[in-house]
């Protein structure tokens, strides 16, 4: 029974960095834009 809790726990832990990782990626590619967006206005 606890090996398979702990299991589920690491998988957990494992699916929620990956996440975290794939958010943080978007919120980067998303400020890169902006910037180049106000670059592009700007000219």
């Amino acid at each position: 029974m606890e090996n398979s809790i702990f299991v589920k726990v690491v998988a957990g832990i494992e699916i929620l960095s990956a996440l975290f990782i794939i958010l943080g990626t978007i919120w980067m590619f998303y400020k890169y834009f902006e910037k180049l967006a106000k670059i592009a206005n700007g000219e």
